[in-house]
């Protein structure tokens, strides 16, 4: 069985993205196409007021990681699924992993054969969701990584490590 792939990413310098890109060619898989989102500007939402400042150490774009691994990489917005699944034909695509993404749309996980993979940080159902460290606190549940593939609810799907 041949893994072609895909990497939900945003276009941006972006830890997650970099350490699985990182794991992905150390791990020996060579066919590999990053989907990269665009930055949106999310309503309500005020940058200049983080709490803590956004920094990226030394960390390189996605894009310039696949052109040193020889990955291809695509911008495209991750709800536009007749372009997605233009994209995951022409790769032949058949498995995910979200390194960066929003919520999938129900019709582009459908795209992949054997599934969309996520890693949460936190233990699920307990911590599903955003803030997941507030959860781990409010709940007092133990701090953990989850790693699962992902169906139409929100941090849900089949467990495949925790």
């Amino acid at each position: 069985m041949k893994y072609n792939v895909a990497v939900f990413s945003y276009d941006s310098l972006h830890r997650k993205t970099y350490d699985i890109l990182i794991s992905l060619y150390l791990s020996g898989v060579d066919n590999v196409l990053v989907v990269a989102a665009p930055l949106v500007k999310l309503k309500g939402v005020n940058t200049d007021k983080l709490f803590t400042p956004v920094t990226y150490g030394e960390y390189e774009h996605p894009k310039d990681i696949c052109k040193r691994f020889n990955y291809q990489y695509v911008v495209c917005p991750h709800d536009n699924f007749p372009k997605l699944k233009d994209i995951f034909n022409t790769h032949g695509t058949n498995i995910a992993i979200i390194s960066g993404a929003r919520i999938l749309r129900k019709d582009v996980v459908s795209l992949m054969e054997y599934g969309v993979i996520n890693y949460h940080p936190g233990v699920l159902p307990e911590t599903s969701g955003l803030d997941s460290l507030y959860w781990m606190l409010e709940n007092s549940v133990k701090p953990s990584v989850t790693c699962h593939f992902i169906d139409h609810k929100v941090d849900a799907g089949f467990l495949i490590k925790e």
